[in-house]
């Protein structure tokens, strides 16, 4: 779209007492009209010194045809003459720009009056034209149309030299005063809002676009950056004009009013400034203030993740953008959330278990929890809060409102850096309703405790290294947490260390998910978490070690396999129950002994065979003792017996009796005596051969050997055949001789 901006003057030479008629002709030899041009046409019947018109000068100006190279001449009543000095071709460039459009100047000038606008052409007198007729002495016109019909004018007068500006109803040939660039000279109004009164009286669409997309100076709308230091957020404000079309890169934006359904495109009248906050740590735009002229601020906000939809803020004129609204939007778009911990938020999000985000979120990302126990003995109740985000969120912020001042005031806590360190809990204790003592617990499993060490500053807080909120239940941590809590100015007493203990059930039929990897169960009844880790125990043996997050708990039952050992269990406070496993027994199926470990001493109780019933083991069980102790229950329990291959009589081997029967069939033809050992079961489990004889070899023998039914010994008479050796199992496919070839020619 083009608009073509002319200047008229007219020129002062004489004297008072004379008179002359001044024209501002046009030649039309060898030169075309222009369809999309007008001519200003003044003629004047009158003129004088004065510049207020009080000798009734009286002016019209035609607002119809402009020929481009047309010359200005003026008249005296004998003769035409060229002025040498007042003439100067009139220049028309099609310019993208109209503020860019040259017009014409005249040496002198001469203030004249206007009565009324004319169209030559169409015949029309524009008479509605508010403000005329001009009795202060006009200086300067400029005119601006568009096809061929003029659109927006600006008059200077003497006694008002910044001008007035007006624009005609594109209905009529009434034409408005423009009130917000009231005062205004040409040079101080942009382009845009030349179009956008061009547009408004029917010339077209305006085209001025504010990208907020940009960071630098673009089409000749500059950027400013203010970057602020104490807050998370940079501010880039555009100064483009008055008539101002946002958008993002190619993008328009829209909005909605919170209350409102229906979407419209974001534009203003009378804006000076177009202001985009952004997060430091990404582009995406959060907030959008719109500043007027007459200091009138709007807001939008983000609400879309392609940055195509915003809602205006109706509520909200200050200067700028409150930390609130910024916060809110950035909760939205980029899911970094602030952790308020004010009491009174604490308090309610716990009550109602609903936890809490911003006003923009539809589901809650925070959640609240509140934690209290009584301190034994005084009574007194320690109570903390539990927020804990939800993981797709990360925490940028923590803020809380002071309950004695109610200003907002930042926590900026030593070696945190937000939202880089990624917390995951984070617990508050209060005294006088501010928060003093604050446990943090990040995503690489890791935890800090800090303390309030004045009006705004926090420290570490080292006496609870180490320590969790769970911890407090143990006596000696909770007296460290009071004494804290007291020099922060609460008013706890310490008073006696009685520990406050969790009952827990210790299912022993637990096991690691993998050999060697420690596992968590839920041990009821208060859903106490235990930790279940494996050693490795003396000789042949492993153990698994229940335990829980505290130094100690009330041991209220052991079950395995859901069914409980019932037993009288200590009352005293129990520190970990250990529970020993011979290591060939890979599935945890036999447990052998059990070790509860006390805060003073320890009780032992071993399996009874079957699982369910377990004996106390009176007396200490240190080194050979538990070696004993394990082999005697294994035999027992796992029917594991080692086998003396000297014997040719009944004997004992740990906890059977294993009797030897002589032979005197086949083999003694051979030069053998075959011996026969076997015990009580059926199937048992060889668990080792002792004092095995030289002459016999073993090497292919791999213990343990599983159901085996007896076992042969092959003693040779002669001192020159070997030992031989038959394992016969069950199922006597599997059963295997040892020793030399002459065990080959030997039948069963």
């Amino acid at each position: 779209m083009v608009y073509y901006r002319y200047f008229v003057y007219l020129l002062f030479l004489k004297s008072i007492a004379d008179v002359r008629v001044w024209r501002l002709i046009y030649s039309t030899t060898g030169v075309s009209y222009s369809s999309t041009c007008a001519i200003v046409f003044a003629e004047a019947s009158k003129y004088s010194r004065s510049s207020n018109c009080d000798d009734r000068i009286i002016t019209q100006l035609d607002l119809s045809l402009y020929q481009e190279g047309s010359i200005l001449y003026f008249f005296t009543e004998n003769e035409i003459k060229k002025v040498k000095n007042g003439r100067e071709k009139i220049k028309s460039e099609n310019r993208v720009r109209p503020s860019k459009f040259t017009g014409y100047g005249i040496i002198f000038e001469l203030p004249f009056c206007v009565t009324k606008f004319a169209n030559r052409q169409t015949g029309k007198e524009l008479s509605n034209q508010t403000g005329l007729p001009v009795n202060e002495g006009v200086s300067k016109i400029e005119l601006y149309h568009c096809n061929g019909e003029a659109k927006v004018l600006y008059i200077s007068t003497v006694k008002n030299p910044n001008g007035e500006w007006y624009r005609k109803d594109p209905n009529t040939n009434n034409w408005r005063s423009v009130s917000i660039i009231k005062n205004k000279k040409p040079e101080a109004v942009s382009e845009c809002i030349i179009r956008k009164l061009a547009t408004e009286a029917g010339c077209g669409k305006s085209s001025c676009t504010v990208d907020i997309s940009k960071k630098e100076e673009y089409s000749k709308v500059p950027i400013s950056v203010l970057k602020k230091d104490e807050t998370s957020y940079d501010i880039y404000t555009h100064s483009p004009s008055e008539y101002p079309e946002v958008k993002y890169g190619n993008t328009t934006l829209m909005y909605v009013d919170r209350d409102g359904e229906k979407y419209k495109q974001i534009s203003g009248d009378n804006v000076e400034k177009v202001s985009v906050y952004r997060w430091k740590e990404n582009d995406k735009p959060l907030v959008l203030k719109m500043k007027g002229f007459d200091k009138s601020v709007t807001y939008y906000q983000n609400v879309s993740d392609n940055n195509e939809k915003w809602q205006r803020v109706t509520n909200n004129t200050t200067e700028e953008a409150p930390e609130e609204l910024l916060d809110n939007t950035n909760c939205k778009v980029n899911n970094m959330v602030v952790l308020d911990l004010s009491f009174d938020n604490s308090l309610h999000c716990s009550a109602d278990k609903k936890g809490y985000c911003c006003s923009l979120c539809s589901k809650k990302k925070i959640n609240v929890i509140e934690e209290k126990f009584t301190i034994p003995n005084t009574r007194e109740t320690l109570t903390s809060y539990l927020h804990s985000p939800d993981s797709k969120c990360k925490v940028h912020k923590i803020k809380y409102k002071d309950s004695k001042t109610n200003n907002v005031k930042i926590i900026d806590l030593p070696d945190l850096s937000l939202p880089k360190d990624h917390i995951v809990q984070l617990s508050v204790y209060y005294c006088s309703h501010n928060p003093v003592l604050i446990y943090v617990k990040k995503g690489n499993n890791s935890w800090k405790w800090y303390v309030k060490s004045g009006e705004s500053t926090w420290k570490h807080c080292d006496e609870l290294s180490g320590k969790t909120p769970k911890n407090t239940e143990e006596c000696e941590t909770r007296i460290r947490f009071t004494k804290i809590l007291q020099e922060a100015g609460c008013s706890f007493t310490q008073g006696k260390c009685t520990s406050l203990l969790h009952k827990v059930k210790i299912d022993i039929s637990e096991k690691p998910n993998k050999a060697g990897h420690s596992k968590t169960y839920i041990s009821g009844p208060e859903d106490v978490e235990v930790f279940l880790s494996q050693y490795y125990g003396p000789k042949d043996f492993n153990k698994l070690v229940h335990k829980t997050p505290h130094a100690s708990f009330t041991l209220t039952e052991i079950k395995y396999k859901s069914n409980a050992i019932n037993l009288h269990w200590p009352k005293e406070p129990v520190t970990e129950v250990n529970v020993f496993f011979w290591k060939h027994d890979v599935d945890h199926a036999k447990p052998l002994l059990l070790r509860i470990g006390k805060i003073e001493g320890e009780e032992w109780y071993e399996n009874s065979s079957d699982d369910k019933r377990w004996t106390k083991v009176e007396g200490d069980l240190q080194d050979n003792k538990l070696v004993d102790k394990l082999s005697e229950t294994n035999c027992r329990v796992s029917d594991a017996y080692s086998f003396d291959l000297s014997k040719t009589s009944e004997y004992t081997s740990v906890c059977t009796t294993i009797k030897v029967e002589e032979s005197d069939d086949t083999e003694k033809r051979l030069g053998y005596t075959r011996y026969i050992h076997s015990t009580p079961k059926e199937s048992f489990i060889l668990l080792d051969v002792t004092n095995v004889p030289s002459n016999i070899i073993l090497d292919t023998l791999v213990l343990p050997v599983h159901g085996v039914h007896r076992v042969h010994v092959l003693r040779p008479k002669n001192s020159e055949k070997p030992t031989l050796l038959y394992i016969e199992t069950t199922d006597k496919i599997n059963s295997q001789w040892y020793g030399k070839e002459e065990a080959e020619h030997i039948e069963l």
